[in-house]
């Protein structure tokens, strides 16, 4: 039995049934996608194997490449998302969930090491975001976006060497890719990254305590006040961790600047746009104008 589900990757995603047992499959068929995603079942087969943190990986069975597909077999976890867990959960359950994820970053930050790397690998990439952005019908002719590519030059095109620790990274460290199974926590979906540091991974976090961004691929209904009263608690809370480490003080803003604009590139949606605009103006300190403090506002309606 195969059972077809909904992925965000650009990969095709079926449950398979074996002798009463579950798996998911996950592949591709796009020839220039599939280094990628050997790339990244090698990535969650390793963190797999680690010893050290409590956060649970799923295991990879095997990687089926061929001429012209890839297919990924995996464990099957049936579990909540995020925002259904925070529905039903209490502090204590809470408050156990950010105990396993700080683990989990402190675990990838002693098991890296603090390395010089030049700025131009932030210079490379946003350039090759602009070039992306040229070709995006929705953004190209955008006076905005125009102002905002100008004034995010100077956070990122800079001379010298950024000191951050290089090694362990998941790659896309969202709350989307968290599933919760009692008092278990499951991490799926691992990334490469374009730069492989615990710093991509508390970005990614924030992405969604800071700024809500998973909460807008949710459709069912739920307590958005009750929601953002918990990202806020854990906001602060990887907040407070993240900073007794200098690179993170001096990083944060930069790499989660990037972060928005490597979201932005691929924007489809004129009300994504707007939203994705606003966070980039607080990010560089831009006056924001009253039409996207109301695409803020209303983002929990997007």
């Amino acid at each position: 039995m195969e059972i077809e589900v909904q992925g965000h990757s650009g990969c095709q995603i079926s449950i398979s049934q074996e002798n009463n047992t579950l798996f998911v499959l996950k592949g591709t068929n796009n020839i220039s996608y599939i280094p990628r995603l050997i790339k990244q079942a090698e990535k969650q087969k390793n963190y797999s194997q680690e010893e050290g943190f409590k956060i649970q990986i799923p295991q990879i069975f095997s990687i089926v490449n061929e001429a012209s597909n890839c297919i990924i077999k995996m464990e099957y976890v049936y579990a909540l998302n995020f925002i259904d867990f925070f529905e039903r959960s209490g502090q204590k359950a809470i408050n156990k969930f950010y105990c396993t994820l700080k683990e989990f970053i402190e675990w990838e930050i002693s098991h890296s090491s603090l390395t010089e790397i030049p700025y131009t690998i932030i210079q490379h990439k946003f350039e090759n975001i602009k070039e992306t952005i040229a070709q995006n019908q929705l953004l190209q002719n955008d006076q905005d976006i125009a102002l905002l590519l100008k004034k995010s030059a100077s956070f990122f095109e800079r001379p010298g060497m950024i000191y951050i620790p290089i090694g362990k990274c998941h790659g896309d460290l969202t709350l989307s890719n968290i599933l919760f199974d009692g008092g278990e926590n499951y991490l799926i979906d691992f990334l490469d990254s374009f730069i492989e540091s615990p710093l991509i991974d508390i970005v990614k976090l924030r992405q969604d305590t800071a700024f809500y961004w998973s909460e807008k691929m949710y459709t069912n209904k739920y307590d958005s006040l009750r929601l953002h009263l918990i990202l806020k608690i854990l906001d602060e809370r990887i907040c407070k961790m993240a900073s007794q480490f200098a690179w993170y003080d001096q990083y944060y803003q930069t790499f989660q600047l990037m972060n928005f604009w490597r979201i932005m590139q691929y924007a489809t949606k004129p009300e994504i746009v707007e939203y994705l605009k606003s966070i980039i103006f607080s990010l560089t300190n831009i006056p924001v104008s009253y039409t996207h403090l109301r695409a803020h506002e209303t983002c929990a309606d997007l």
